[in-house]
């Protein structure tokens, strides 16, 4: 159905949970225990007065305003938008149970309530249904085969991109000797997802290789500066947004984005500090409060800023580039503007 000129991000994103509980509840495993822990995690099984917010919807949000940008509608496309959100949702699932963090959005980790095994088999179950609800695409026959196609060719190369991202940040935890230009390009990894949601929408809705290519320059670009401004977050965040302690980040000794700007920018002495500290056993809060403090004195928060205004601007041109201008593109505009802090 054609998309109201009117309609809001927070409408759109309603109607995106409501199909992805329809779609979840439909494709039900016969273990309770699975059925429990999914529930839990989208917070389905909470009374209404406390209503667990389920997240932003960045990545399926992408994907519907992309398509309607380009034809007009959105529900062809509703079956990706779902499907990379739930793919996205195990993603989550794993980073808690590898980043140790016993909270998301202020409520125990699966991993935390119910082990680690169980949380592991969930997410798995996670990532079939975000598949099963891909090959929804193949059952509208509005959308030729050759759009779907591609269009799940482009989320299978982002989700191994999110995966060979992952190997590179495990990998940095053994060294500080990793140039800025690396870690930008995992920053993009690690948000693959965002990076190919814009695309997965265009791709679906037209065969203009042009707008389609713009469409996959303005997420990459957009991932990059959503993941370098989460990892600034992480540390000069607001606890309540993050739904988790902040700087639990440097206290699992992880090299995010702002700590390689800081290393890097500091002086040498400075830099044995930086890695004296973390290649400690136990990482005291007084050893937090010194990692901030470096930072905060070699410039990091703003050269991390800095890199994602720029990055954010290069999304911008790409999205000027499509050539399109309407309501659904200006929605695109005013969700980065969301997700990047309302900082311009």
């Amino acid at each position: 159905m054609p998309v109201q000129a009117d309609i809001t991000l927070s409408e759109m994103m309603l109607e995106i949970e409501r199909e992805i509980r329809v779609f979840v509840q439909s494709k039900r495993s016969e273990a309770a225990l699975f059925r429990e822990m999914v529930d839990y995690h989208f917070g389905w099984n909470q009374p209404a007065s406390e209503t667990i917010k389920g997240g932003k919807k960045i990545r399926p949000l992408l994907v519907v305003l992309a398509a309607s940008a380009v034809s007009g509608q959105y529900d062809h496309a509703m079956p990706a938008a779902t499907g990379l959100q739930i793919i996205h949702d195990f993603t989550l699932v794993l980073d808690d149970i590898m980043d140790q963090d016993r909270l998301r959005r202020h409520r125990p980790t699966l991993w935390t309530r119910w082990g680690i095994n169980h949380a592991m088999t969930t997410g798995t179950g996670l990532y079939t249904l975000g598949f099963s609800a891909l090959t929804e695409l193949f059952r509208n026959s509005t959308v030729p085969n050759r759009r779907s196609l591609a269009a799940l060719d482009v989320i299978l190369s982002s989700c191994m991109e999110t995966h060979d991202a992952q190997i590179f940040d495990l990998s940095f935890e053994e060294t500080f000797d990793v140039p800025l230009t690396v870690c930008t390009q995992t920053a993009c990894g690690r948000s693959a997802l965002i990076a190919c949601a814009a695309q997965t929408g265009a791709l679906l809705s037209t065969d203009d290789l042009c707008v389609i290519r713009a469409y996959e320059t303005f997420g990459r670009h957009l991932a990059t500066a959503y993941s370098i401004y989460d990892d600034y977050s992480g540390i000069w965040g607001n606890e309540n947004e993050l739904g988790k302690p902040v700087q639990s980040d440097i206290r699992q000794r992880k090299k995010t984005f702002p700590v390689m700007v800081g290393y890097h920018s500091a002086a040498p002495a400075t830099r044995k500090a930086l890695e004296s500290i973390y290649s400690t056993d136990i990482m005291t809060e007084r050893d937090v409060r010194e990692v901030v403090n470096i930072l905060e004195s070699a410039g990091a928060p703003e050269k991390t800023l800095r890199q994602v205004d720029r990055s954010r601007e290069a999304a911008s041109a790409a999205l000027d580039s499509t050539g399109i201008s309407n309501a659904d593109q200006q929605n695109i505009l005013l969700l980065m503007s969301q997700i990047l802090g309302d900082r311009i």
